[in-house]
C-alpha cells in the first residue's frame, strides 16, 4: 500500500483560497477535486527526459543524419535529460533535422508538459476529495 505524503497546513490554505472562486460554488467535494486536477494548461519544460526526445525521433530522419550528427546525438540522450533551453542544444537539434521534419515538430511539442490547476498550485500529486473537504472546512 502506498503511502500518502503528509502535506503542509499552508498547502491547505492556499486550497482553500483557490476553492472561493467563483468556479467551484455550487461544487462537490469530488466535482471541485476533478476540476482541479483536470489536465487543461500546459507549461514550458526546461529540462526535459530523453525518453520523450528519443520518442520524438522519426527512424528514417534518424537515418539521414551524417555519422557525427549520430555522435551528438547519442551524446544528449546518454544524459538523460536535455536542457531544451540551451541556445547550444536547440542549434544542435535545428542542424540535426531541419524545417519542416516530423522529427522537429515532434521535438517542438515535448518542450511543453501538460498540467493541472492543483500542479500549479503545489499539489503536483493532485488532490482528493478528502483534501477539499479539509481545505473547506478550515
Amino acid at each position: 500500500m502506498k503511502k500518502e505524503k503528509k502535506r503542509m497546513p499552508a498547502d491547505y490554505q492556499v486550497l482553500k483560497t483557490e476553492l472561493a472562486l467563483a468556479a467551484y460554488n455550487n461544487t462537490s467535494h469530488q466535482a471541485a477535486a476533478d476540476l482541479l486536477n483536470a489536465l487543461n494548461k500546459t507549461r514550458d519544460r526546461t529540462i526535459v527526459p530523453t525518453y520523450l526526445v528519443t520518442s520524438a525521433i522519426v527512424q528514417s530522419e534518424y537515418n539521414a543524419l551524417s555519422a557525427n550528427q549520430k555522435n551528438l546525438l547519442a551524446l544528449y540522450v546518454s544524459a538523460n535529460m536535455i536542457d531544451v533551453k540551451s541556445s547550444h542544444v536547440r542549434q544542435a537539434f535545428q542542424d540535426m533535422f531541419g524545417p519542416g521534419s516530423t522529427t522537429r515538430t515532434n521535438l517542438q511539442a515535448v518542450q511543453f508538459e501538460s498540467i493541472s490547476r492543483a500542479a500549479e498550485l503545489g499539489w503536483p500529486q493532485g488532490v482528493t476529495e478528502h483534501d477539499v473537504a479539509h481545505a473547506r472546512s478550515i
